[in-house]
């Protein structure tokens, strides 16, 4: 009897002491920001715009086709690909003109700017609510 009185008192006391859990205003931060999944998007975000803007740099990859004949009703013959048969090739190269590509990377590297823009402030106001939810106001924690 002494012994589960004992140990139902242990338990409880160990409930008492492990309810709560005391972090400093850092380790909220911190914690805040790594595992806010706004921040996250918004970080990936800012990484996709990077990709795009590399992506603008870049020229146009060439196109290469081969046509080949692959019955010749006239010849009867499957395949004909020998001397007489038909064959066609082709390269194709777009080519920009008028400034596009330039402006295409401008243009993505100012989207890059502002999503990296949007991250910090995306940042910045919810490391304000964190700061302002956990600053003791009178002894009393807001929110």
């Amino acid at each position: 009897m002494f012994f589960l009185a004992l140990s139902i008192a242990f338990v409880v006391a160990t409930a008492q002491t492990n309810d709560t859990l005391k972090i400093t205003l850092q380790q909220a931060d911190s914690v805040f920001l790594k595992n806010n999944l706004l921040l996250l998007a918004s970080q990936y975000g800012v990484q996709s715009q990077k990709a795009l803007e590399i992506q603008a740099k870049l020229y146009p990859n060439p196109v290469f086709t081969a046509e080949f004949n692959a019955y010749d009703p006239q010849n009867n013959k499957e395949f004909h690909i020998g001397s007489t048969g038909e064959k066609i090739f082709a390269v194709e190269q777009l080519i920009l003109l008028g400034g596009k590509r330039s402006a295409a990377i401008k243009i993505a590297k100012q989207n890059t700017q502002l999503a990296q823009l949007e991250f910090e402030i995306c940042c910045a106001t919810f490391n304000f609510s964190c700061t302002f939810a956990f600053t003791p106001c009178n002894n009393k924690v807001l929110f």
